[in-house]
């Protein structure tokens, strides 16, 4: 059986990839390419990156029901 292990994130590498993901969106560059860039910075993943980032955009614009 496959095992995963998980790292959390810290609040401080939390910041850092929306800086990087707000600072890239603001010059219009392409979200592959930041969540690439992040990865290099936080030494994590770009796919945990992206996911990362879909968490926490997610809340902050989700809605009640």
């Amino acid at each position: 059986m496959t095992e995963y292990h998980y790292h959390g994130w810290t609040p401080q590498e939390e910041e850092k990839l929306a800086s990087v993901m707000i600072q890239g969106m603001a010059n219009r560059k392409k979200t592959t390419e930041l969540f690439k860039t992040a990865a290099a910075e936080l030494g994590r993943s770009m796919y945990s990156c992206q996911n990362r980032w879909y968490d926490i955009k997610g809340r902050f614009t989700s809605k009640a029901v």
